[in-house]
């Protein structure tokens, strides 16, 4: 029976009069539940590091680790009101990520609860669907994730935008600080066709953040696990911080490309430092069997690879893909020695449409790290 019901829940099916949920308003009919989740585990070879272990007095670590490991549920109570509830059980705790009510109301969509703030295409693309281990390097250190917020956001063919007001959060959700935010973010597709198979994608967000405290712009020569988090800038005094990202990105056939340049100026109090930082980002990838990436004009984001065949299944192959990025990254007004180069290569392997298997070879160039080669592998599932 427990099989049997979480089955029609993965389905989408409508729950019946009779559920537990029945007490909600609306016709029972439009109550829908859907369980969700996915599932992500790395193995990770550094080679080479033998004297940027001894440079920065860190170990670096061959290893594996499940990076995403995330159950929730979807839905809607009626066709203008819809939910989300996620957790994430990576690294032994329970974590919420996507918990949100969202009402479509006379102006766009209004989204409350915790989510991603509007900025950044590599941001707003799932885990799920971008094409490295690891969002670039520029994204790491600059682009704001979840936290507890209200936005209003709306979308067509031709364009998205979203805009919303922001609490900063920990682990856990909680805000315990006088940190917040405004961020919005608007995309113009000058080219929409067949589904997003010939697309161009144009973008700029802006943030205004007033930070509690100190401040970090730390990233890791996008990697996870392996390597410490040895490239960063500290900002002891801000009184507002500006965040500006533009975005483009282009897609025909199987081939498709990315760019990202963000920056960060923070203004502080009279006497105190007022750093800039900023960085760009460029990727491109071909599907090897004629496929394209989804993309999803809702979020003006990357979406779900849709495989022509499927692998092992009456002698298909799956969905094969290659892909380079190269990342820059400059933090020296806050202290950083050198600039973050970083390499990656990527080979893809798409079973089906839900299921993958990655391999990143990832070189940083710093002086701390130019003889270190990292290569990653993980194997990932969602449902």
């Amino acid at each position: 029976m427990l099989l049997d019901a979480l089955f029609l829940l993965q389905q989408g099916s409508v729950l019946a009069p009779e559920s537990p949920l029945s007490w909600l308003p609306g016709k029972p009919s439009e109550k829908t539940v859907k369980v969700i989740g996915r599932f992500q585990t790395d193995f990770v070879f550094v080679t080479g590091g033998e004297d940027s272990e001894a440079a920065l007095g860190e170990t670096f670590l061959d290893g594996s680790e499940v990076r995403r490991a995330r159950l929730g549920v979807e839905g809607a109570f009626t066709d203008e009101v819809k939910y989300k509830f996620e957790m994430d059980f990576a690294g032994g705790t329970a974590a919420p990520t996507d918990m949100f009510l969202q009402i479509a109301g006379p102006v766009g969509n209004w989204r409350v609860g915790h989510f991603k703030e509007p900025f950044s295409l590599e941001e707003q693309t799932s885990s799920r669907f971008i094409t490295f281990l690891e969002r670039n390097a520029v994204n790491e250190a600059f682009a704001p994730a979840r936290n507890a917020g209200l936005s209003l956001s709306d979308f067509d063919n031709s364009m998205t935008w979203a805009a919303g007001f922001f609490r900063d959060v920990d682990r856990t959700g909680r805000s315990v600080n006088e940190a917040w935010s405004a961020t919005g973010r608007f995309v113009y597709r000058p080219w929409f066709e067949e589904d997003g198979r010939r697309l161009l994608h144009l973008a700029a967000a802006a943030s205004l953040r007033t930070p509690d405290g100190e401040v970090g712009f730390d990233a890791s020569p996008e990697v996870h696990f392996g390597l410490p988090d040895f490239f960063g800038a500290d900002v002891a005094d801000a009184d507002r911080i500006t965040l500006l990202g533009i975005e483009a990105a282009f897609q025909e056939g199987p081939f498709h490309s990315q760019f990202e340049w963000q920056s960060a100026a923070v203004s502080a109090p009279t006497g105190s430092p007022e750093p800039s930082f900023d960085g760009m980002s460029v990727q491109a990838g071909w599907f090897l069997t004629g496929e394209s990436r989804g993309y999803k004009t809702e979020a003006g984001a990357w979406d779900r690879v849709r495989t022509e065949t499927n692998a092992f299944s009456e002698g298909g192959l799956g969905a094969w893909e290659v892909a380079a990025r190269t990342s820059t990254l400059d933090l020296t007004e806050g202290g950083a020695a050198d600039d973050l180069n970083v390499i990656s290569l990527a080979l893809n392997w798409y079973l089906n449409d839900a299921t993958r298997v990655m391999l990143d070879v990832i070189k940083p160039e710093l002086d701390a790290a130019d003889d270190t080669t990292v290569i990653a592998l993980r194997a990932a599932f969602d449902f």
